[in-house]
Parts: C-alpha cells; structure tokens; sequence
C-alpha cells in the first residue's frame, strides 16, 4: 500500500466502517505489532507463514464474532 502502512489502513477502514471485520495478515512477528493491530481496530491477526493453516481458521472465528491471533514460535501456553 503506498500511501498508508497496514496499520493505519486497518484503522482508517474501521473508523469508515465500524462493523468491518479486518483479518490482518503480515509478515511482522513483534507482539507490539499485534497490540497495534487489535488497538487500530483488526478482528484478527495471521502471520503470513501460518496463513495457509491460519487464515479459513481465523475467519470463521471473526464471523462467529470473536478475535484471533496466530500462534508466535516459541510462545509459551497459558495454562
């Protein structure tokens, strides 16, 4: 995109249209970028190296009205 980064296109999309979902895929893999990402306003967040296994995931959870956010390598489980 050359006039805006993906964020800022996520956050101005959501602000033009509210009840968009946005399902951001992205190369970045720094978990400040998806705090970003959720605060401009995206229902989910793939990383492009999952996204094969990721994306149809992600949206039948945002359609169901939830987030999601692929898993980070090396993250560790909540429980």
């Amino acid at each position: 995109m050359p006039e805006l980064n993906g964020l800022d296109g996520c956050g101005a999309l959501r602000r033009a249209i509210s009840q968009t979902k946005i399902v951001l895929v992205t190369a970045a893999a720094d978990p400040r970028v998806v705090q970003a990402a959720f605060q401009a306003g995206a229902s989910a967040f793939v990383r492009k190296e999952s996204a094969g296994y990721d994306l149809l995931t992600a949206i039948e959870i945002v359609l169901a009205g939830e987030t999601y956010c692929s898993v980070f390598p090396g993250a560790r489980n909540a429980d």
